[in-house]
């Protein structure tokens, strides 16, 4: 009930939040702002935004979708080795 009336509603948090942090006499915290790449390499150490031959940062260019995984393989070879796909 607190969650959807009390200090805890989506309307009221960020204005009595605060204060019953400093009823409580406790430091506020701030929220974690983690996006899935990280809670990867946090978890496993691992990069999924580093290359695996060179280890260079990657860039996202777009999704690739509806191709059997030997092509994907391939695809993700020639990027990575810098040669045009054919």
């Amino acid at each position: 009930m607190i969650r959807y009336y009390g200090f805890l509603a989506n309307r009221v948090r960020n204005t009595l939040l605060p204060t019953v942090y400093n009823l409580l006499n406790q430091p506020r915290r701030n929220a974690l702002k983690l996006t899935f790449p990280d809670l990867l390499k946090n978890t496993f150490g691992m990069d999924i935004r580093q290359c695996l031959l060179c280890k260079a940062r990657m860039l996202f260019t777009g999704i690739t979708q509806g191709k059997p995984k030997q092509e994907l393989h391939k695809h993700r070879m020639a990027l990575a080795l810098a040669k045009p796909v054919a």
